[in-house]
């Protein structure tokens, strides 16, 4: 009875916790520098725990209000599972994109374990195994455009039951949601801000020719700056990021039925 109460406790305890880090001038603010990416990976997956916890073992279910439609049931689905905080958090958290590559699929991982319990929660639901099955369904149709049509229909046979639909569903979404789509989104974003810094960098050619002029003028060359080393962009392509954002999904979708298999 007490659980929900113990759980969104401990989460206010480690904000506070946080705070006073930060607050505190003398060392707390310089450990917080210096290992602001471990901190905030470690206060994510607490808050992703604490958040899964409470969707399993909260008093309401969200998902009772999905209405017969599958669409409803997906944003419901996407709402009620913890990688949706976590996916928000790689967003704004303004952590180093190596470090996102490394935290995000650690912190899909509890989501993946606890799909188990987040289903039954799912199928709690009054009426929900109707549009359960048209919802995965149609996400199997429109990941089968880069699957065999064999591999296809064993997964679609596979997944008969509510239980594994759901199973098939919520992982997908787990390493849609918490993975794929924050990594695409925060690529794009990387090569927006490579760009803008090429943009801003001054003309090394022009400076090169200058300074070989200068050079010849003066009977010996001068000691030339190479040019920065600019970083490859991400993704160069205009529709590179939507493409590799689907390529991603239907990995995932290949995954979740996998993991369905496995559990």
């Amino acid at each position: 009875m007490h659980e929900p109460t113990l759980i969104g406790g401990s989460q206010v305890l480690v904000t506070l916790g946080l705070a006073a880090l930060i607050a505190h001038k003398r060392w707390g603010r310089g450990v917080y520098v210096r290992h602001r990416e471990l901190i905030g990976v470690a206060a994510c997956l607490q808050l992703q725990c604490t958040s899964q916890l409470l969707a399993v073992h909260g008093g309401s279910n969200v998902l009772a209000q999905h209405r017969g439609s599958e669409l409803a049931l997906l944003v419901l689905m996407t709402l009620h599972s913890t990688v949706f905080w976590v996916s928000i958090y790689a967003l704004r958290g303004r952590l180093a994109f190596g470090v996102n590559q490394l935290a995000l699929p650690l912190l899909t991982l509890p989501s993946l374990l606890a799909v188990d319990g987040m289903c039954g929660r799912v199928l709690e639901a009054p009426g929900v195994k109707a549009p359960l099955a048209r919802l995965h369904d149609a996400l199997a149709l429109a990941h089968s455009a880069i699957m065999p049509a064999p591999n296809t229909l064993l997964h679609a046979w596979r997944a008969a039951q509510p239980r594994q639909q759901c199973l098939v569903v919520h992982a997908w979404m787990s390493l849609v949601c918490g993975w794929a789509l924050p990594l695409v989104v925060l690529g794009c974003l990387e090569r927006r801000a490579m760009e803008r810094w090429v943009e801003e960098q001054p003309d090394w050619q022009e400076e090169r020719e200058e300074e070989q002029q200068d050079g010849d003028d003066c009977g010996k060359p001068r000691e030339r700056r190479p040019p920065p080393a600019h970083p490859l962009p991400l993704y160069p392509l205009p529709l590179a990021g939507p493409v590799m954002l689907y390529l991603c999904s239907c990995l995932a979708w290949a995954g979740a039925n996998a993991l369905e298999a496995a559990w």
